[in-house]
Parts: structure tokens; C-alpha cells; sequence
């Protein structure tokens, strides 16, 4: 006969998570997977069937005390609670902690803060985060961290408006993500060229819900999902020993407005950085984006090489350089339409740049694609 299966989800979640449980549902011959509304869940209210195993997120006590009551195997797949005695399969927090890191640095930061929820997930996420950044000989310095929910917002206003340019923040949350991005803006500080800000979760619906939109860790929730079924079906087939944690690493950022830059404490080249996002920017030689600055050529020329230790023309070249890559990989546009579109005259000149700097012609990566 097939097992029933008993999930239990977060809204944002869903899309995620439930796509993989169902896959592995079919194949393993499980008669049914049962979803259980998130206004039940969050009271500890689950239904009263009988199941014969469940994958439950069990971030509150309420569903803790639940999950006691179902008297099936249960695989939890949240850190949220220090301890629930059950096989845990989720996310690898600490790891969380040390990509945002790496991330915020590459963007130029130089000086750090984290908002953090309650939590037990948070702890690891902020371990991580801390111990990255100790490692590059960066400081997160105490009066950085926030709690989210308990900050005094007055408090909060204050400790936003001292901060300094080319500042890297984490939320290890699209909600307080979003939310300091509003708070940020409002206090007349810039969203990215002064402050980047990173979340964790990539929900969409947040991660757009506001201006700039908000640069996100993507979690590995597909990998859980089949890993959490995995170990659920070797309990529900007897097996008494499954891992007590498996833990797995998120690897991929969801680059958006909010960290899509290089910070520099320069203003002019970081509005020419600025310009150089653009397409049309990118056409531009470095003359050209000299006098659209309105500054001589060799002035910038300084300044890049200070901040960036590389001249305009480099920084321009290797920009085009990662733009055809990436237009030769997606294919959707012709080789002379991608000459134009850089700001080369020809496609010659475009193979002749492409093949001094990478060994490889158009055609190469086309193949390759």
C-alpha cells in the first residue's frame, strides 16, 4: 500500500520545496502527499490523519509539540529551534553566513553590519558571516547587529545615518532586507553606491517589493526537499539509523539592484561606474566617459588606478570582455550585433579582443554553448 505523507511549509516556501517532494513522491510510490495549511500549522492544529510519515518545518513550538502528537517518522527541515530531537535536513546556515560575506567584500565594502531574526538559524548565519570576515581581516563591529524585531527604530535612524560609505549589510532575511532597504532610502542614504545590502531566501515577491530590488542568497530548497524524502522513506521502511543532520550548502546569489555594484569613496568613479552598467554606457571609450563626466581623462585614469588599481580602458575592456561571453553563451544575438553593442566597429575587432584575452574565437564559445 502507499504512504500518506503529512508537509508542512512556509508560504514562500512552497514553490521551492513542494515540486521536488511531489517528484520523489511519484517515483517512490507514495499514494499521497498531504499539504497542511500554514493557518493550522502555525497553531499546532494539524489534522487528525493518519500518517505514515511526514517532512515538516518545525520553526515554532507549536508545531514541535504538533509533530509529538503524529506518532509517525518526521524529518524536520528547519534550524529554527535549538533542539527537537528529530532528523534534520535543511540548509547549510553557517555556510550562508560566509558567502554574504564574500559577496558584500567583492562589492567593495569595507565596513560591515548584519540584521538578524530570533531565530537559532540566525546564530550560525552570523557565525558564519563574522568568522568570513575575520578571515579577510574585515571587523563586524557589536553595535552593527540588529535584531530585527526589537530595534528601537529611532535608535535604528541614528545608527543608519552614521554609517559610512562603501558599507555592506546582511539580512539574514528578505523581510528585514526589504524593510532596511525602505528605512535606508528614506533617511536620504544611496542603495547601492553607499550602502549594498544582501538578504537570504530569494522570495521573489519581496525580493522586487522594493527600489532597488533586493539581492538575494538562493537556497538549495529543491536538494532539501529530495534529501528530507530520502531519509523520511529509509525510517518508513524500518531503517533505524538515518543522520540526526545533513546540512547542505547553498552555492548561488540572486544579483539584484541592491548589491549589483563596486563600491569606491570616490564619487566620480562611482558615477562612472554607474554610467559603465548601463548598455549604452558600455559603448563609451574612456574619453568619452571622461567628458561625460566632465573631468579630463587622465584625472579619472588616477582615480581608477587608486581605487581600482587598474586604468579606465582595462576596466571598460573587461566589462565588453564579460558581456560577449555571456552573449555568445545565451546565443541570441548575431556576432556583429554583439560588436555593436559593446561599442566595438566591427567584429573583427571584437574576435581580435575576445581571442588575445581568452585564447578563443566567437565561434569557440558558440560551439561550446
Amino acid at each position: 500500500m502507499g504512504k500518506h505523507i503529512a508537509l508542512y511549509l512556509e508560504p514562500l516556501e512552497i514553490s521551492g520545496l513542494l515540486p521536488s517532494v511531489l517528484t520523489y513522491a511519484e517515483h517512490a510510490g507514495w499514494c499521497e502527499v498531504s499539504l497542511i495549511p500554514c493557518e493550522l500549522g502555525r497553531r499546532g492544529r494539524f489534522p487528525r490523519t493518519k500518517f505514515d510519515g511526514a517532512i515538516l518545518k518545525i520553526n515554532c513550538p507549536e508545531i514541535l509539540n504538533a509533530a509529538k502528537k503524529m506518532q509517525c517518522p518526521v524529518i524536520n527541515i528547519s534550524q529554527a529551534l535549538p533542539e527537537t530531537n528529530y532528523p534534520m535536513c535543511t540548509f547549510d546556515n553557517y555556510e550562508i553566513g560566509v558567502l554574504a560575506a564574500r559577496h558584500l567584500i567583492s562589492c567593495g565594502a569595507k565596513t560591515f553590519g548584519m540584521v538578524y531574526s530570533e531565530y537559532e538559524f540566525a546564530k550560525y548565519r552570523r557565525q558564519g558571516f563574522t568568522d568570513e570576515l575575520h578571515r579577510q581581516e574585515f571587523t563586524l563591529l557589536e553595535e552593527n547587529l540588529f535584531p530585527w524585531k526589537e530595534i528601537d527604530q529611532r535608535k535604528y535612524r541614528q545608527i543608519i545615518r552614521s554609517w559610512p560609505c562603501c558599507f555592506g549589510l546582511f539580512s539574514d532575511s528578505d523581510y528585514g532586507g526589504r524593510d532596511i532597504i525602505h528605512l535606508i532610502e528614506k533617511l536620504g542614504r544611496s542603495v547601492p553606491n553607499e550602502i549594498a545590502v544582501l538578504s537570504c531566501n530569494n522570495a521573489i515577491e519581496l525580493c522586487i517589493d522594493c527600489i532597488p530590488t533586493l539581492s538575494s542568497i538562493e537556497l538549495p530548497e529543491a536538494e532539501v526537499g529530495t534529501a528530507a524524502c530520502k531519509l523520511l522513506d529509509r525510517l518508513m521502511r524500518g531503517g533505524k539509523k538515518v543522520p540526526q543532520k545533513t546540512i547542505i550548502k547553498p552555492e548561488r546569489i540572486a544579483v539584484r539592484g541592491s548589491s549589483d555594484v563596486l563600491m569606491v569613496e570616490d564619487p566620480q568613479v562611482t558615477a562612472a561606474l554607474q554610467i559603465l552598467k548601463t548598455p549604452r554606457g558600455l559603448r563609451l571609450n574612456a574619453g568619452e566617459l571622461a567628458q561625460r563626466l566632465m573631468i579630463a581623462r587622465r584625472t579619472l585614469d588616477r582615480r581608477f588606478y587608486r581605487y581600482l588599481g587598474h586604468s579606465v580602458a582595462d576596466h571598460i575592456r573587461d566589462l565588453r570582455l564579460e558581456r560577449i561571453k555571456e552573449e555568445l553563451a545565451a546565443g541570441n544575438q548575431t556576432v556583429a550585433e554583439i560588436a555593436i553593442n559593446v561599442g566595438y566597429l566591427s567584429t573583427t575587432h571584437l574576435s581580435q579582443v575576445l581571442q588575445k584575452a581568452t585564447g578563443m574565437c566567437p565561434s569557440d564559445f558558440q560551439k561550446n554553448r
